[in-house]
């Protein structure tokens, strides 16, 4: 048998509490109470008329990716609802089955295989946790189909979830791929975007596990932007798209940096060039 994090000893008793958690209360649910448990506080900031959004709409929601627990944060954050999927790195299925059905798997192992920073918790996942490995030619055919998955689902009343900055270097420019996302989805003049924004996390929180660890680390936060019209950022060339939507997140969520001076005015310059050359 491949080895598998969920079965190893010292990590099982851990996933397999959170897989019972999600099969009895449901995805949203179950990683609210984790946050709140491993959490000084989980502050989720949003309008009544987004939250509706988030619970009803055929929807992408696009979020930042600073580290790694937002990805479940941002689970945990959403109203309940049945039809949630995130595209995530393949890396993630068998980790904790029951969240399988809610994956659509990307491959990017040969981008960060690229990267000059070197990324010590991949190395470490794909040490206890075993992900098949593809060629660059198939793992884009394989994200060519999770994309028109990803479409289907939002065409079918679904939200999905997308980090379009994950797997790049600064972990902040969008790939893309949520272009490609955002222009294959049919039903487009009813589907809705809504950006979200996660802080609280870092590279460390796997410490929060340990006792009384959690109350020394910051409360998790995520905001909720207002609610886009979906047909606002469709172009003929996906990249445009991508640009597009990259320069609207960059402008929403600048407050929620605590970015020195210059580094404020260089993100704030490149909004404006992205205008310039994709408007």
């Amino acid at each position: 048998m491949p080895r598998s994090l969920y079965h190893h000893p010292i990590t099982h008793y851990f996933l397999k509490k959170v897989n019972d958690n999600l099969q009895k209360n449901g995805l949203s649910q179950a990683f609210k109470s984790i946050a709140d448990e491993y959490s000084r506080g989980f502050i989720i900031n949003s309008s009544p008329e987004t939250l509706n959004s988030l619970k009803n709409d055929p929807l992408v929601l696009i979020c930042n990716h600073p580290s790694q627990a937002e990805v479940f944060l941002t689970l945990g954050a959403l109203p309940s609802r049945r039809n949630i999927f995130m595209i995530s790195i393949h890396n993630l299925l068998g980790i904790i089955p029951a969240l399988d059905q809610h994956l659509i798997p990307v491959y990017i192992n040969h981008r960060l295989e690229t990267q000059s920073k070197f990324d010590w918790k991949t190395k470490l996942l794909n040490f206890f946790h075993y992900s098949p490995v593809f060629s660059k030619n198939e793992a884009h055919q394989k994200n060519i189909d999770s994309i028109k998955l990803a479409a289907k689902k939002i065409d079918q009343n679904s939200l999905v979830i997308i980090f379009p900055a994950g797997g790049t270097d600064n972990g902040r420019d969008f790939l893309p791929g949520v272009g490609y996302l955002v222009n294959q989805v049919k039903k487009y003049r009813r589907a809705k975007i809504v950006f979200a924004h996660t802080s609280g996390t870092s590279t460390f929180d796997f410490l929060r596990l340990l006792p009384f660890v959690d109350k020394l680390m910051p409360d998790f936060k995520i905001e909720f932007s207002p609610v886009y019209s979906l047909s606002d950022f469709r172009h003929t060339n996906p990249k445009t798209s991508a640009h597009q939507l990259q320069r609207a997140y960059d402008h929403w969520s600048a407050p929620f940096y605590n970015l020195p001076a210059g580094k404020a005015f260089a993100l704030y310059l490149r909004s404006i060039l992205f205008f310039l050359l994709f408007k």
